[in-house]
This record gives C-alpha cells, sequence and structure tokens, in this order.
C-alpha cells in the first residue's frame, strides 16, 4: 500500500517545519542542557532475591564492564545451587529499549532452567555510562557485546561461577541481529572466543535495514 494523497500532505508539512526550523536562527536565550548521567546506586556484587513459583530463591548480582573507557551496568543471574560447568548466556535487547524492561524476563527463565545469564544496558543507555545519552550505534553495541564476552573470560567465568568456555549469545529484534554479526566476525576474524561461544539464538532479528525500511513505506 503506497502513500495517499492526505500521507504526502502531513508529509510535505513535517519536511517544511522542518527546513524552518532549519533556516531560521535560534533564540540565543534558549539553552537546553541534558541531565547528567545518574549512576547506578547499586555496587559491584550488590545481589536482590525473588521467590520463584516452586519457592526457591533466586539471586541477582549487579556486574560493571568496561567497554570503551565506560561501565556497562548489568545483571548476572546465577542457578541456586552452585555447580561446575554452568553455561552462561549474554542476553542482549533491541533497539532503543533498556535492560530492566527487555531482558529480564529471558534471564530469569534461563536462571530457573538452571543456566547462568547476563543482561546489560549499552553505552549510553540506563544506567551505563557514555554521552550524549540514548545513542544508538550499532557498531558502538557490538563493541559492548565484545566487551561483556571478553570479561566473562577475563574474570575466569565470573570467579569460576560460571564455564568460561560455554558461552551462548542470546539477542532480541535489533540485537537478534547483532548476534548473529558478532558470531560471523568471529568466525571471520578466526577468533579464539569462537571455541567458546557455543550457539547464538537470534529472535525475530533484524537483518537488513534498508530493506525493512522500504517495506514500511510501501
Amino acid at each position: 500500500m503506497g502513500f495517499s494523497s492526505s500521507n504526502w500532505s502531513w508529509a510535505g508539512l513535517g519536511c517544511g517545519l522542518l527546513a524552518l526550523a532549519i533556516l531560521l536562527p535560534p533564540d540565543p536565550g534558549l539553552r537546553f542542557k541534558l541531565p547528567p548521567v545518574q549512576p547506578s546506586s547499586e555496587p559491584e556484587g550488590y545481589t536482590v532475591w525473588r521467590r520463584g513459583s516452586d519457592g526457591t530463591a533466586y539471586g541477582r548480582r549487579t556486574v560493571y564492564v568496561e567497554s570503551g573507557g565506560e561501565k556497562l551496568h548489568g545483571w548476572l543471574y546465577l542457578p541456586p545451587k552452585p555447580r561446575q560447568n554452568v553455561p552462561i548466556y549474554v542476553v542482549c535487547h533491541g533497539f532503543g529499549a533498556v535492560m530492566p524492561v527487555a531482558d529480564v524476563a529471558f534471564a530469569e527463565k534461563l536462571q530457573e532452567y538452571g543456566m547462568a545469564a547476563i543482561a546489560f544496558d549499552y553505552r549510553t543507555w540506563g544506567f551505563s555510562g557514555g554521552a550524549p545519552r540514548q545513542v544508538v550505534d550499532p557498531h558502538m553495541q557490538l563493541q559492548d557485546i565484545r566487551a561483556v564476552l571478553q570479561h566473562i573470560v577475563d574474570t575466569g567465568g565470573f570467579q569460576g561461577t560460571v564455564d568460561a568456555a560455554n558461552i551462548h549469545l542470546f539477542g532480541t529484534s535489533y540485537a537478534g541481529g547483532h548476534v548473529l554479526v558478532t558470531a560471523s566476525q568471529l568466525a571471520s576474524e578466526k577468533s579464539p572466543f569462537l571455541r567458546r561461544v557455543r550457539s547464538v539464538t537470534s529472535v525475530v532479528p533484524l537483518i537488513d535495514g534498508q530493506a525493512q525500511t522500504k517495506k514500511a513505506l510501501q
């Protein structure tokens, strides 16, 4: 379905207003100041507990990961009973989302099935560092995913609580594409991480942004 005449009228009005805003000089008295980044009040290792439907106590631990000179704010979900060789899922969310809204349900379910999961916010989002805020930069987000992988290995699987050689990538929507790209890059680079990443789960991924945009305009 194409644009109707009324659609084009609104589109023309929007373009005209945008052009007017660009051409007219702004009022020098107007000053817009972005609010400062609010740091998380959760220290490293801070743990929140919840009760499962079977009464089991499940913990969620706060972790921080260095990426591009900033700190990523993340939550680590571990099985209630410590055991060896626990696989860990790196849970990545989609376009414009934040960890508490998009990742928690997946991470909690993985935890209930006896696996570990780490959810995190990309730079400039949530309580993660970086400015300007709320920037969707796919290259930066891919770097953040790599930083989380590196952190798992560098910490020895969070001090042995998970198996750093049994990592699984899990991405939804926009990040469904991210995890596919990450796996492809690891393969093309013949990265040592390739032996550690055992699976890739891509849920309703964005594969081709240009094709998706064209389809939306039809």
